[in-house]
């Protein structure tokens, strides 16, 4: 796999996003989730290249080990290094999800997958949740303004739980003002659900 480079940056269409995203705060409903985690030796994040949310886990939540996966070159920078946080550079579908592993699970991106990946991806990580284990999937909502794909309705969000055996503890739908890529003011609505093992 090809390192953090300079060149490779220029690529990384996502880069301005990361930025800004290292100069802002955990998100809320992970760290009211995380009292719903009896065992927090484990964890992984899909789509934390800013590290934000992986250094919580490791520094406040003293989860043990972190495996953070994301697209972004960035996730290889030294912004945040620690013997705790392994970091894999890929695309959600190519990860391999090992079985009964995670005590945490946050889907921090996974809104962004085609509806036919998400299926397959969301039957993996309900495998390779522990028993008890707490998994907490993000959706953008049709009147999020900030970006133009990546948009679920309701009904679909439904549709793609149903078939996963997690009991849903509590959601949480979240509209907030946001800045996009370009810069420019608009919306950020998003639809969080806590779900145990």
């Amino acid at each position: 796999m090809e390192k953090f480079s300079p060149e490779k940056m220029k690529r990384d269409i996502w880069k301005q996003a990361i930025l800004s995203e290292r100069k802002g705060s955990v998100h809320p409903t992970m760290i009211r989730a995380l009292d719903k985690v009896v065992h927090k030796e484990s964890a992984l994040i899909l789509g934390d290249a800013c590290k934000v949310n992986s250094r919580y886990l490791i520094e406040e939540s003293g989860f043990q080990n972190v495996d953070n996966v994301d697209s972004s070159p960035l996730i290889n920078d030294d912004y945040y290094v620690s013997e705790k946080l392994h970091n894999h550079e890929a695309l959600f579908g190519d990860f391999n999800f090992p079985e009964n592993s995670y005590d945490f699970i946050y889907g921090k991106s996974i809104t962004f997958l085609h509806e036919k990946i998400l299926e397959k991806t969301l039957l993996k990580i309900e495998k390779s949740l522990k028993q008890g284990g707490v998994f907490i999937p993000t959706w953008l909502l049709p009147e999020t303004t900030t970006v133009m794909f990546g948009k679920w309705e309701n009904e679909k969000i439904e549709k793609s739980l149903k078939d996963l055996q997690l009991t849903i503890l509590f959601q949480q739908e979240i509209k907030q003002e946001a800045i996009n890529l370009l810069g420019e003011k608009g919306v950020s609505n998003y639809l969080e659900v806590v779900m145990k093992k």
